[in-house]
């Protein structure tokens, strides 16, 4: 099976001040792919004995499930103000 693959840049300023919570460093934001609106949600991680791990607990406990679901040891990451971050699109509910 053949996959395509689109590049897409989101710029730093799409991530500005849109903290999902002001006591953890997740960001969030919204995108429009052909006219649907999707989550767009970053998850900083930090590395802990070789292991991705989120920074922060809230951030961990999405990871977490993440990797649990999907059978992974971790994911790749962006780099967003000088921060490692993950990134999860999810599109909105009906």
């Amino acid at each position: 099976m053949t996959v395509n693959e689109l590049s897409l840049e989101i710029p730093t300023s799409f991530w500005d001040q849109t903290h999902v919570d002001a006591d953890d460093g997740r960001l969030a934001g919204v995108m429009a792919i052909n006219g649907s609106r999707f989550h767009v949600e970053a998850i900083p991680v930090t590395k802990e004995q070789g292991m991705q791990v989120g920074a922060d607990v809230e951030s961990e406990s999405r990871l977490s499930g993440l990797v649990f679901e999907f059978d992974v040891r971790g994911f790749q990451t962006i780099e967003i103000n000088q921060r490692e971050y993950v990134v999860i699109i999810t599109p909105f509910s009906l």
